[in-house]
């Protein structure tokens, strides 16, 4: 999303259900920029290894990825077409995440609500937002 957004924070916020803008870039801007060369290798050689099965080449490191050559063999393609599976599966896997962690919280503020009646009220709310039950 950085990629091709920027530091659009609020647009980027948008795709990560219960991040602020103002989390997102701190969590960048103190962990993510200093991992980023890591991942675009590893990045890359997901995209190599997967393109190259698509098209039955037996070395990944013969695969380009752009260019003429790129272009001419569907990589770009089918690039664009891995990059938004695998954005999809991080996005299915932060909306797990935040679930999980926001059903935790309700059940911690259920767990409080004979010492804050409060956080019954809180608790229910959330069970809501979750589509869940509270039992």
């Amino acid at each position: 999303m950085h990629r091709n957004n920027g530091n659009k924070w609020a647009e980027i916020a948008k795709v990560l259900e219960g991040r602020t803008d103002n989390t997102i870039k701190n969590h960048w801007n103190s962990s993510m920029k200093k991992k980023l060369p890591e991942m675009a290798r590893a990045f890359e050689g997901y995209i190599r290894e997967n393109v190259a099965k698509k098209l039955g080449v037996n070395d990944p490191s013969t695969i380009r990825l752009d260019g003429q050559e790129a272009e001419r063999n569907g990589v770009r393609h089918m690039r664009e077409e891995l990059l938004s599976s695998l954005l999809n599966k991080y996005i299915d896997e932060v909306e797990r995440q935040n679930k999980d962690y926001f059903e935790t919280k309700a059940r911690e503020l259920l767990d409080m609500r004979k010492q804050d009646p409060l956080s019954l009220i809180m608790a229910n709310l959330l069970f809501k937002s979750l589509n869940i039950s509270m039992e």
